[in-house]
């Protein structure tokens, strides 16, 4: 068992709904999605490493680069996991969108350095294993990159948890 980054595909009225009612994030973070309908991904244990490749730190970054651990709003204190979870408006989703626009695969991998995620202490501290780098970390960047750019294409808002 570990902490495993998700982020669901939402809408700015959603987000309102969630914020005014917090008690409310579970019912929706738990509900069944239709079959074909692509509304979450999960980026399993390999959310703080690519926070740290995109920040460069181990806690908050600088916007809009450290989405994954900050940014948004809480909703409530609705513990969801490790924590409550966090909303993105559309405005806030296409400005991390365009923010990835620019790192692609190859440089982000060449900002890698498994010594410095270890010294940072970075979840979950396997980064000296083969292939993390190229089976691990990467294909989940591009998975992430894909999925919120498909989100923002669709004018969507974001809802972030660690569960």
């Amino acid at each position: 068992m570990g902490m495993i980054a998700t982020f669901l595909k939402s809408t700015d009225s959603e987000i309102e709904g969630l914020l005014a009612d917090p008690d409310s994030i579970e019912d929706l973070l738990f509900e069944d999605t239709p079959a074909g309908v692509e509304l979450e991904c999960d980026i399993d244990k390999a959310w703080h490493g690519l926070h740290f490749l995109l920040c460069g730190k181990a806690g908050r970054g600088e916007p809009p680069l450290d989405f994954i651990l900050a940014g948004g709003k809480p909703v409530g204190d609705v513990d969801v996991g490790y924590g409550p979870a966090r909303v993105l408006t559309s405005a806030e989703l296409g400005a991390i969108v365009e923010a990835l626009e620019a790192i692609s695969p190859a440089e982000l991998a060449a900002r890698f350095d498994a010594a410095a995620l270890a010294s940072n202490g970075i979840y979950p501290d396997t980064w000296d294993e083969p292939g993390v780098l190229t089976e691990y970390l990467l294909p989940y960047y591009v998975k992430l990159s894909s999925f919120l750019a498909s989100a923002h294409e669709e004018g969507r808002a974001m809802i972030v948890y660690l569960s």
